[in-house]
């Protein structure tokens, strides 16, 4: 039997994709002349001239494969495929000096053994030469002159001469790639469904000089395969122009001439498209090793002159400047963004990772209004915790296994949609306090809001504590955490009566709500006692709760619902504020780092690096939510699990700031030992001090009430407390709940 004759002018050809990417697929075979016949999940069929099968080779971005169908059989067994397969005259498909290879597909197939299959078309083709001509052709499994490709469901066995070779996504410019990097075909499909196609640039040649430039940007450009597809199609640049192998060069069909003559067509449209080039592509990741393996790709790409690279946080994603004005549109939109963030391995960093989406979608919110944005994930939720809507989403293969993609417009984004950075809560001045309230609690209430706003200027902090025992007969503390009323009864004395102290409780809760105008389920209730041993790190409720609250220019992760301690210290406020304002530049080292709100500020002060280290795994995973929440990675913001004094004693790098917020008194079985920070703060200062370099500061605080710094033992050291310089306005009223010194060797 033979296939269609290589003098016909017309062949049926079969051209693979990834499921979602056919219309886009489709769409290109119409621009290099070819009549679609059949388009189906994965697959689109066409026919055309062998010109337009090479041309698919060289210019289709989303294609995987392109087949030329040799046969159709319906088979029982593999010895029916060898009969059925032997009747095919192999002369017409490749010599007797050629080599080859057979891959193998299966669903559900008659055959079970896929490398049967193999051999027993192997066998058919061997055999046919052998009877023919007395030798056989060799097989070679790595670059075979002449690929064929069996695709077997249930009873039927498809043959086809792969005309392409090896899969189209093989561009030939990756060098080197990061860990699961996104494949060519696949980026390439994404820009294209997102809008940034190559219609895009088609003035470019035209010298229309007045036509703005348009953006491009990948945050987290890995390896630089996105940068280099959105480069590609602005350069008018072939994606298969610098491969030195294809399935057709041996093949029958094949036609030197042709092909000779549509590389030099697409060498002529990579220059010109690269002279005319208006596009800004623009690439940034934390990983300055990506950075180092993406600019290896560029270059071998030619393609490192057109596209700007750096090594830049999430933190720091901003649009870039543009010069005169750019008219965006509905239609046209004011730039594009494709990325692929990081996935997370480990159980910790999974968790985190939708956080580092939620920042993305923040950034984007801040500064990429209009923008058309493209994400791809592992995990739908976490293109879900964006909270974009009016989207696609699409799911496809990526680092072999599911992922999903999703396309959206930047929205403008309305006032009450963002989280304001300052506490909107304001007393319900309308409001009519019913006769469970007690009105001695809301005037002083009201007396302690009106002074705390005056003393911060006018305007509150988004976390605040408002009110702490002022009165004997509610002993509770207020704290707000943005539209969140979180209250603490300190326990009773032994002489007060349980059920006139619950109903006291029960009154200031309802004070609160009413005045504020609180909804219930936002007020948040628990009592504050002497913990033992693990009881504060139990959880007080079933269901975990993270809040999103804002601290100056830095978010954090708050759990009012599940554990005594909310994960913010606001009361250390000031603080963290010194700690951002005296960072920049610096290698800053946070000890019993608990969820790392310091370590945060320090990163946005501008710090070279940050190192946080606590014994809990549950606090350093909660840090790593807030920094990934904040826009940082931890190429250069480690997360260390240890006893701090064990550590301190092994370790030995140095930092040129050094923060110390210890806990009054630890026990835990993983320590060495029991912790007293009374007994051992002198050893610990001087294990830090060791750590400390040259011309560096240690900020020592701790919330001991009866604390005193044993400044004997520390003569040698210039010892100054800061305590007045880091009280907040709304932890004056009862003392201190820290006290604070920076350290520093003596000059």
């Amino acid at each position: 039997m033979k296939f269609d004759s290589i003098h016909n002018n017309e062949h049926q050809w079969i051209a693979s994709c990834e499921k979602g990417f056919e219309n886009t697929l489709e769409q290109e075979l119409l621009s290099f002349n070819a009549v679609v016949t059949e388009t189906r999940a994965g697959i689109v069929r066409f026919s055309g001239t062998v010109e337009v099968a090479m041309r698919c080779c060289l210019w289709s971005r989303v294609a995987l494969k392109v087949f030329k169908p040799l046969i159709q059989m319906t088979i029982s067994d593999a010895d029916e495929l060898y009969a059925k397969a032997s009747t095919l005259e192999w002369a017409d498909v490749l010599d007797v000096e050629n080599s080859f290879a057979v891959d193998v597909a299966s669903s559900q197939s008659c055959i079970n053994n896929t490398h049967y299959a193999a051999l027993r078309v192997k066998d058919a083709v061997v055999d046919y030469f052998q009877e023919k001509h007395g030798v056989r052709p060799s097989v070679e499994t790595r670059r075979p002159d002449i690929k064929l490709f069996l695709y077997l469901n249930k009873n039927e066995a498809t043959l086809n001469l792969d005309f392409s070779g090896d899969s189209l996504h093989r561009r030939a410019y990756r060098e080197e790639s990061v860990e699961a990097p996104i494949k060519e075909h696949l980026a390439a499909g994404i820009l294209m469904q997102m809008g940034w196609l190559p219609t895009l640039f088609n003035n470019a040649d035209a010298g229309e000089s007045n036509t703005p430039a348009l953006s491009f940007i990948d945050p987290f450009c890995g390896s630089g395969t996105f940068l280099i597809e959105a480069a590609m199609i602005a350069t008018d640049t072939a994606p298969g122009l610098m491969r030195d192998y294809y399935g057709f060069f041996a093949c029958k069909l094949f036609d030197e001439g042709v092909w000779c003559s549509l590389k030099e067509q697409a060498v002529l449209r990579r220059e010109q498209g690269r002279q005319n080039c208006k596009a800004k592509i623009i690439g940034y990741d934390a990983d300055k090793n990506a950075i180092r393996i993406a600019s290896r790709n560029l270059k071998k790409a030619q393609l490192d002159h057109l596209v700007h690279i750096e090594r830049r946080e999430l933190a720091h994603f901003t649009a870039p400047v543009k010069k005169g004005k750019v008219i965006a549109s509905i239609e046209q939109p004011s730039g594009f963004i494709a990325t692929n963030p990081p996935y997370g391995d480990r159980l910790g960093e999974v968790k985190s990772v939708r956080y580092l989406y939620r920042c993305l979608a923040e950034k984007l919110k801040e500064n990429f209004e209009n923008w058309q944005v493209a994400v791809i994930s592992d995990q739908v939720e976490h293109l879900d915790s964006m909270r974009f809507n009016n989207h696609q989403t699409r799911r496809v293969l990526h680092g072999g296994g599911n992922a999903v993609f999703r396309v959206f417009r930047v929205p403008q984004v309305e006032p009450h949609l963002s989280l304001p950075r300052f506490s909107e809560i304001s007393i319900q001045s309308e409001q009519t306090l019913s006769d469970k309230c007690s009105s001695d609690l809301a005037n002083r209430l009201k007396k302690n809001f009106k002074r705390l706003k005056k003393s911060f200027g006018g305007e509150m902090p988004y976390c605040f504590r408002l009110y702490d025992a002022d009165l004997p007969e509610y002993n509770v503390a207020v704290d707000f955490y943005g539209n969140c009323a979180h209250i603490q009864e300190y326990a009773p004395p032994s002489n007060i009566d349980l059920e006139k102290a619950r109903g006291r409780f029960n009154c200031s809760v309802v004070t609160v709500r009413e005045l504020f105008g609180i909804k219930y389920e936002n007020v948040f209730r628990k009592v504050r006692s002497r913990q033992k041993g693990k009881e504060q790190y139990t959880k007080k409720g079933k269901e975990e709760k993270l809040l999103e609250v804002y601290e100056d220019s830095s978010r954090f992760l708050v759990n009012l619902r599940d554990y005594l301690d909310t994960g913010l210290f606001i009361d250390h406020r000031i603080a963290r504020k010194f700690i951002e304002e005296n960072s920049k530049g610096k290698h800053f080292l946070n000890l019993f780092s608990y969820t790392g709100t310091a370590s945060v500020h320090a990163a946005m002060g501008g710090a070279k690096s940050t190192t946080s280290v606590d014994l809990s795994q549950n606090y350093l995973d909660w840090a790593r939510c807030n920094f990934n929440l904040n826009g940082f990675s931890e190429t250069q913001h480690h997360l260390i699990k240890a006893d701090v004094m064990a550590w301190l004693e092994k370790s030995s790098h140095q930092y040129d700031f050094i923060f110390i917020d210890p806990p009054t008194f630890s026990n835990s079985k993983k320590m060495r030992d029991h912790f007293d920070v009374q007994a051992q703060h002198v050893a610990l200062l001087r294990l830090a001090m060791k750590h400390l370099s040259e011309g560096g500061q240690i900020l020592f605080s701790n919330n001991f009430k009866r604390f005193e710094l044993d400044t004997e033992a520390l003569l040698d050291l210039d010892v100054e407390e800061i305590t007045n310089k880091t009280r907040s306005p709304d932890f004056i009223r009862k003392g201190h709940l820290h006290r604070s010194w920076i350290i520093k060797r003596r000059v």
